[in-house]
């Protein structure tokens, strides 16, 4: 079974351990699903293989605990003798994700803390503006539902254009999150990649994301340990319109 989701089926947070062979894993579980992630709504970070289920569970929680990225876990049944192990993840749907129940596997992820968003009503720039409503300030304006067009911050069409978050300051990011326009637009917002820049470092956050990106999605760009700048560029990397709803960005 499979259905199309635009809120995570979760528990309640609470703290648990996560044990395998006396080897704990702790941290607050907010999402415990039978089933898996499809493909096209997230890119992992490791997919590891291995004939031992206790083996493989270790391995990906230890390489969790030594990635900030890693906000989850997922491990299948392949075969009876084989398990596969996909941690979570470059960039991920938090919300328009698709799941697929099964009982051979299983998703655990944990909760992720958002405290100040630096990007809030920073200054914003676009390569070019459509129009005088559709102005590079709304991405920042913390508006997350943009019903009309005057919220929505959308570039003309040009070959890779590109918006440009000017923060207050040099911060270690670690996730940007864009929320796509709530309109049939919304695939304005695929084919990009996430740039955490200061004057002579740039680093990539999530890898290049290419949709398809659908009306009301909400996408989370985990930024490696080494993201450190004062200004975050989304770039399309293909000709088109490039538009969101908003951007919040996090340490």
């Amino acid at each position: 079974m499979k259905w199309r989701t635009h809120v995570f089926v979760v528990l309640f947070p609470v703290h648990v351990n996560i044990c395998f062979s006396h080897q704990c894993f702790p941290n607050e579980i907010q999402t415990f699903l039978k089933g898996k992630l499809a493909d096209s709504d997230f890119t992992p970070l490791l997919s590891l293989e291995d004939n031992s289920y206790g083996k493989l569970f270790h391995k990906c929680l230890f390489y969790c605990e030594k990635d900030k990225r890693c906000i989850g876990v997922q491990i299948c049944k392949i075969s009876v003798t084989l398990f596969q192990c996909r941690t979570c993840c470059e960039w991920k749907k938090a919300k328009g994700f698709t799941f697929t129940y099964s009982p051979d596997c299983k998703y655990v992820e944990m909760k992720i803390d958002f405290e100040t968003n630096l990007a809030f009503n920073r200054t914003a720039i676009l390569s070019s503006e459509f129009d005088e409503m559709h102005k590079a300030s709304n991405a920042v304006d913390g508006i997350k539902m943009c019903f009309s067009y005057n919220l929505v911050a959308s570039s003309s069409r040009s070959t890779q254009p590109w918006l440009l978050i000017q923060l207050d300051a040099i911060y270690s990011i670690g996730k940007v999150v864009v929320y796509a326009r709530n309109d049939r637009y919304a695939k304005e917002a695929n084919n990009i990649i996430v740039y955490i820049k200061d004057i002579d470092v740039s680093n990539v956050c999530g890898g290049i994301y290419q949709g398809p990106t659908f009306n009301s999605d909400v996408i989370y760009f985990m930024c490696p340990s080494e993201s450190r700048g004062n200004s975050v560029h989304i770039q399309k990397t293909t000709r088109g319109q490039l538009g969101f709803c908003e951007i919040e960005v996090y340490e």
